[in-house]
C-alpha cells in the first residue's frame, strides 16, 4: 500500500512538471517581453526579463542596440538591462549602458545616467562626470547633477554610518576621485557663468555651495594647526566660487571675527544680514500682545526669513512675519507679528509648560550668550501662549527642560494673524557680570507655520537643524 502511494506521488510530480513546461511553451517568449516594454505592461515585462536572467541578455542587448526601436522602448530596455546586471553582473550589459551615454536619444541618455548612478561604482561616476561637458540637453545635464548628488550622499552615509542627518545632507565631491572632483568643479564653474534654465542653475549652484562649504570646513581644520595662511586661502577660494553665497559669507565673516580681525568680520556679517544691534527703547512696552508704536518704532526689525532646509542656497519664506527687538536696562523685549489668511484653524496641542510647543504654530528664540557655538537657551511659545524652554550645553541632542526662563509674555490672536510680545530679563541667560552694553551674543529667531503653510522660517539659516548655535547670527547689545 505504501509503495502504491509513493508511485502515485511520483506520477503527480511528473504530471505537474509537464504542465509547467507546456504552460511555459504556450506563454510569451523573450521577444514578446521585449516588445511589451513599449506598452502599458512594461513593468511586468521588465520583471519577466529579470527572472529570465541569462536567456534574456543577448536578445535584449540586440534590441537595445537597434536604432529602429522607439526611444521610449529603448529607455525601458536600458532599465531592464540595469535590473539584469544587478542579478547577473554581465560585463556586456555594463558596456552597453556605458556606451549609451552617447546615444542620440535624450530619454535614453537620461535613463542610462540614472541607472549607472544607481550602480555607485567609481568607474560609473567617472563616466557620468566625463559626459557632463559634452552633454547639450539641459534635462540630461540636470539628471547628471542630481545623480551625482545622490551618489555623494550615499557615499557619505556609508563612510559615517548614518542614513540621515538633517543638517548634513549637502552634495559633496569629497568621496569622488581627485581627478573626477577637478573635472566636475571645472564644468560647474563653466556652467555657473553660462545662461541656464532656472532649475539647472539651481543644481549647479547647490553643487558649488557644497564644494565651497567643504573648502571652508577644511579651512577650520587648518586653524586648529595654526596654519592661518592656508586657512585664509581656502576661505578665499570658497568665496570666489560663489561670491553671493549667504552660507560662505557667514563662514568667512566668522572666520575673521574669531581670529582677531573683528571689524573686518563684522563688516562681512553685517553685509550678509547676520548682525542685529539691540537698541535701548524709550520705555518698557506694556506686555499685552498689542503694538505700542511709540515704543516699538525704535526697535531693530527682522522682516526677512529663510526656510530651514538642508540645501545651502537658502530660500526666503513668504513675507508673513515681522519681529522687533529692543531692551530697557537689563530686560530684552520682543514683538513678533505673524500674518495668516485665517486663524480659527491654527494647530496647537501643547497647553502645559514644557510640552512640545515647538510642534505647534509657534515662535522660537535662541540665545548663545557666551558665543561658544555649542551651548544655548531655547524659548518656544505657541499661539496659545504655552512655553517650552530648555538649556543645552551642546553635549547631546537633549537639553535640560528643568531650566525655566522667567518670562512675561502675552499672545493676541486676530482674524488675520497672531502676535507674541514678551519681556525677558537677560541676566538669566548669561553668567557674565560685565556690563551688557557692547556684548556680542549668538542669536536666532524662527517662526513655525503648520496649518495654512508648511514653513519653518529663520532669521539666520542653519541648514536643516535649528539647534546649531555655531550658525546663529550676532546680537550686539548697544
Amino acid at each position: 500500500m505504501l509503495f502504491r502511494k509513493r508511485i502515485g506521488r511520483q506520477q503527480l510530480l511528473v504530471l505537474f512538471i509537464a504542465t509547467l513546461l507546456v504552460s511555459a511553451g504556450c506563454g510569451p517568449d523573450i521577444d514578446d517581453h521585449i516588445d511589451a516594454l513599449s506598452g502599458p505592461a512594461s513593468e511586468d515585462a521588465k520583471m519577466a526579463l529579470s527572472l529570465a536572467r541569462q536567456d534574456a541578455i543577448e536578445p535584449l542587448l540586440e534590441a537595445f542596440g537597434d536604432p529602429n526601436r522607439g526611444p521610449d522602448a529603448r529607455s525601458q530596455m536600458a532599465d531592464a538591462l540595469y535590473r539584469l546586471y544587478l542579478r547577473e553582473k554581465t560585463p556586456e550589459i555594463l558596456a552597453a549602458l556605458q556606451g549609451a551615454l552617447d546615444d542620440p536619444e535624450v530619454i535614453v541618455r537620461r535613463t542610462v545616467v540614472r541607472c549607472l548612478g544607481d550602480l555607485e561604482t567609481s568607474k560609473a561616476t567617472s563616466l557620468i562626470i566625463n559626459r557632463l561637458p559634452h552633454e547639450s540637453d539641459d534635462g540630461v545635464r540636470q539628471e547628471i547633477l542630481v545623480t551625482l548628488g545622490v551618489i555623494s550622499l550615499r557615499a557619505r552615509d556609508r563612510t559615517r554610518g548614518i542614513s540621515n542627518q538633517g543638517f548634513d545632507r549637502q552634495w559633496s565631491a569629497d568621496h569622488f576621485e581627485v581627478e573626477d572632483r577637478q573635472k566636475l568643479l571645472d564644468e560647474l564653474v563653466a556652467m555657473r557663468d553660462a545662461t541656464l534654465a532656472d532649475s539647472l542653475r539651481d543644481n549647479v549652484v547647490e553643487w558649488l555651495e557644497g564644494i565651497a562649504d567643504a573648502g571652508a570646513s577644511q579651512a577650520r581644520e587648518y586653524v586648529l594647526t595654526a596654519d592661518m595662511a592656508t586657512a585664509e586661502q581656502l576661505m578665499t577660494d570658497a568665496l570666489e566660487l560663489l561670491p553671493d553665497s549667504k552660507n560662505i559669507n557667514q563662514l568667512v565673516g566668522k572666520f575673521h571675527y574669531d581670529n582677531g580681525e573683528i571689524e573686518r568680520g563684522l563688516e562681512i556679517l553685517e553685509a550678509n544680514g547676520d548682525v542685529l544691534h539691540l537698541p535701548q527703547l524709550p520705555r518698557a512696552p506694556d506686555i499685552d500682545g498689542h503694538e505700542d508704536r511709540h515704543v516699538w518704532d525704535g526697535a531693530v526689525e527682522i522682516s526677512r526669513f529663510y526656510e530651514n532646509v538642508s540645501r545651502l542656497r537658502p530660500v526666503e519664506t513668504t513675507p508673513a512675519t515681522r519681529a522687533r527687538l529692543g531692551r530697557v536696562k537689563q530686560t530684552l523685549f520682543l514683538l513678533v507679528e505673524g500674518q495668516e489668511p485665517r486663524t480659527d484653524n491654527l494647530h496647537a496641542q501643547a497647553t502645559v509648560r514644557d510640552e512640545n510647543a515647538w510642534q505647534d504654530e509657534c515662535v522660537e528664540v535662541f540665545f548663545d550668550a557666551n558665543r561658544d557655538g555649542r551651548s544655548f537657551h531655547q524659548i518656544v511659545i505657541n499661539h496659545l501662549g504655552t512655553i517650552f524652554d530648555q538649556y543645552s550645553d551642546g553635549s547631546g541632542p537633549q537639553g535640560d527642560i528643568d531650566w525655566n526662563a522667567d518670562i512675561e509674555h502675552a499672545v493676541y490672536v486676530s482674524e488675520t494673524g497672531w502676535t507674541l510680545e514678551m519681556a525677558l530679563p537677560m541676566s538669566q541667560l548669561t553668567e557674565s557680570r560685565d556690563p551688557l552694553s557692547g556684548q556680542v551674543w549668538g542669536f536666532n529667531l524662527a517662526r513655525i507655520r503648520i496649518t495654512n503653510s508648511s514653513e519653518y522660517g529663520q532669521w539666520v539659516p542653519t541648514y536643516g537643524s535649528a539647534l546649531r548655535p555655531d550658525r546663529f547670527g550676532f546680537l550686539i547689545i548697544d
